[in-house]
């Protein structure tokens, strides 16, 4: 006479592009902060099985917005994130536990081809029905090979300061 197997719980959550968003922040000359983002421009899921969440976002490279144009030109060119090749930047975390408060994890990021990992904060919040999850980390420009020309690196402090606020529907 064997016991029962505990069933496996299983949903899937659709990430609301419109609803989420993927912020920076990246210092200029250790003193000035240039603030960023990829606005409505997160797709992928959040996955619960097993009692644990596991997730995969992806924003396009291009859609960079820092209010000015110029900039954006620049950040999207192969000194930076090279958008023209490289037209989405992804990450994914697994292994995180459904419950109040903030997460320790880390997040694997792919920016230009590059993959490496970060380690993050999660909060997790909202009813079954949908989920919203903050993510906050901080990547290292040249783990990912964003180092730019010899002026614009002395400059451009190494840290950038990320928050991917990823909001989901029922899946």
């Amino acid at each position: 006479m064997g016991t029962a197997a505990a069933p496996v719980s299983h949903r899937t959550w659709a990430i609301d592009a419109a609803r989420s968003d993927v912020t920076f922040t990246a210092w200029v000359l250790g003193r000035l902060a240039v603030r960023g983002g990829f606005p409505s421009a997160a797709s992928g899921a959040i996955v619960l099985a097993d009692d644990t969440l596991s997730g995969a976002a992806t924003v396009a490279a291009a859609t960079i917005d820092t209010g000015i144009g110029r900039r954006d030109r620049h950040l999207r060119s192969a000194e930076f994130l090279d958008a023209a090749r490289h037209d989405t930047i992804a990450m994914r975390v697994e292994g995180i536990t459904r419950s109040a408060g903030v997460q320790r994890a880390t997040a694997v990021l792919t920016i230009k081809g590059v993959t490496t990992t970060v380690p993050v904060e999660i909060e997790l919040t909202g009813p079954d029905a949908s989920l919203t999850a903050i993510v906050r980390g901080r990547l290292r420009r040249h783990d990912v090979h964003i180092v730019p020309s010899w002026l614009a690196n002395l400059v451009v402090d190494e840290d950038v300061v990320f928050e991917a606020r990823i909001v989901t529907g029922a899946g």
